[in-house]
């Protein structure tokens, strides 16, 4: 990863909220940013709080008589639950926030990407601010690697006796349509190795 030099007047906090003990470890012995606990119990809850939102959402939606494809919440919790796919979880996933919005959510390894490619972009930077130039070259660079099809697997739950599953969800990657899977899945596993440590 190469070091950027960016405007002494832009402040940039990192957070990570990972499960992997190696990257939480060397996070906190450098200092490097926050760190969330690196147990697997909080991972789960964070994803569990993510579901949550996320359905309720969609019934909030319904009972209004909304549409949730037009839903700007909808579709970037559909996003990030699509992080949780296992794929994509190995390689990580980055988010980028000016106060409380969301600027850009994507793989890590686009948005570090963007972030060498700072060369490119940082007179951009200078006139529209740099969140408004990481969106623009963010989005020119995810046409190109989507326009190729390849990237990872995602994925997108929906419990078995929610009241509105839909038949057809397009891929908040590359919004083709996704195929539709029926997943068994056993959690207890989580809650024994927290019982275990």
């Amino acid at each position: 990863m190469q070091v950027v030099s960016l405007n002494p007047q832009l402040t940039i906090k990192i957070n990570y909220m990972g499960s992997n003990v190696k990257v939480g470890s060397t996070i906190l012995g450098d200092n490097i940013c926050d760190a969330t606990s690196d147990t697997p119990m909080m991972s789960w809850f964070m994803w569990a709080r993510l579901r949550s939102t996320f359905l309720s959402r969609i019934k909030f939606l319904d009972q209004t008589c909304c549409d949730e494809d037009d839903d700007e919440i909808v579709e970037g919790l559909k996003k990030m639950l699509a992080y949780e796919a296992k794929d994509l979880a190995v390689d990580g996933w980055a988010m980028l926030c000016k106060g409380n919005k969301i600027v850009v959510c994507d793989l890590g390894d686009t948005m570090l990407t963007v972030m060498n490619e700072y060369e490119k972009w940082k007179e951009s930077a200078i006139v529209k601010g740099f969140d408004q130039a990481f969106k623009d070259h963010h989005e020119m660079l995810s046409r190109s690697i989507y326009a190729s099809k390849h990237h990872p697997c995602c994925a997108l739950d929906y419990p078995c006796n929610f009241d509105k599953v839909p038949e057809i969800v397009k891929c908040p990657q590359c919004y083709y349509n996704m195929q539709k899977f029926v997943t068994f899945r056993c959690h207890h596993d989580i809650l024994d190795d927290e019982g275990s440590n």
